[in-house]
């Protein structure tokens, strides 16, 4: 009996880490179908405008590449997830880290 429950207790370490590699397996895999969803897009030239204080901006919305002095922002930074898939005359809402601000969409081309 004894070495029964020692063999369960020596094992319950390597249950709790197989455990935790299935579930990190499982957001990998759900990432990797995001990427590739968002790599099939095409760029999008989308001029918004900040509810804060009026300004407006014109960016083009990249798969990957940023380049803020070219006005290139990736899809995947916290400004491009806030643009993408939106229509015009929609409000979002930006989110960089504890700050946000609201930002209306103005045209998409």
């Amino acid at each position: 009996m004894y070495a029964l429950d020692g063999d369960l207790s020596e094992n319950a370490d390597w249950v709790i880490l197989e455990n935790k590699v299935n579930d990190l397996q499982i957001k990998i895999a759900l990432l990797k179908a995001q990427m590739r969803e968002i790599n099939i897009k095409n760029d999008e030239v989308i001029t918004y405008r900040s509810l804060e204080n009026g300004e407006e901006k014109t960016i083009r919305l990249t798969n990957w590449e940023a380049d803020l002095d070219q006005g290139k922002i990736s899809r995947i930074s916290p400004l491009g997830m806030a643009l993408a898939d939106k229509k015009v005359g929609e409000i979002t809402e930006v989110k960089i880290n504890q700050k946000k601000y609201k930002i209306q969409i103005l045209a998409i081309k």
